[in-house]
This record gives C-alpha cells, structure tokens and sequence, in this order.
C-alpha cells in the first residue's frame, strides 16, 4: 500500500496533497475515531439486546395474563401461581422505568450522545 492508498482511505485526506507525517498523522486519528465508533456501536447493540429480551418477557406475561382473563399467572417468577399481579406489575414497570435506547435517542442526552466522538478534523495543511 502506497502513502496515495493511505492517504486516499482516509475520507478527509481524498484527493489533497498532504505529507507522509501528516498522512499517517490522519490515518492515526482516524482509526482511533473508528474503534471508539465501533465501541460505541458494540454497546448500543448490547443495550438493544437487552432492552429486547425484556420486552419479550413482557409480551409472554401479558398474553398469559390475557390468556387467563387477568386472574392468574401460569408461572410466577417465584413459583406461586397465585401471585399474578405483584409479578406482572413488576416486571412490566421494571421496562418503563428503565430508559432504553430507543428513548435516549428523542432526549437531549441522547443528541449529546451522537455529538461526543465527532469526526476528526483534518490536519493543518502547510
């Protein structure tokens, strides 16, 4: 691979003229900026797995629920079936409290979140 190839993989880099140094000074930042990008992606994914697996598990206790007319659960998390509403409840307010990906995204924290790893800036061209 040439210093033009490298130069040239870099987004910012195409088509200018830049020295070796700066070339690999950019390559440098740039691979930084994408691991820490992939990171970032590799922990959303994590919370999306998450966040639907609970739902899952609320979907399943609100159709045993639907299923048995609201009265009683088929299984308790604790093995009683006649404690149908304390575990119900608690598990689907356990979703609701807990702030998924999803929710980030509309709040301001979540346009914070996109703005933290900005692009790297090119470097001074000289």
């Amino acid at each position: 691979m040439s210093f033009a190839d490298l130069r040239d993989a870099v987004p910012y880099l195409q088509g200018t003229k830049v020295s070796r140094v700066q070339t690999l000074n950019a390559a440098t930042n740039y691979i930084q900026y994408m691991r820490r990008r992939n990171t970032a992606h590799r922990r959303d994914i994590a919370d999306i797995k998450r966040e639907n697996e609970l739902l899952g598990k609320q979907i399943r206790i609100l159709e045993e629920m639907k299923a048995s007319g609201g009265r009683r659960s088929p299984k308790a998390p604790d093995g009683d079936p006649a404690d149908t509403e304390g575990a119900s409840a608690q598990a689907l307010e356990s979703g609701s409290a807990s702030k998924g990906p999803a929710d980030s995204e509309n709040s301001p924290e979540g346009s914070q979140k996109e703005n933290a790893d900005p692009e790297p800036t090119p470097p001074d061209v000289q």
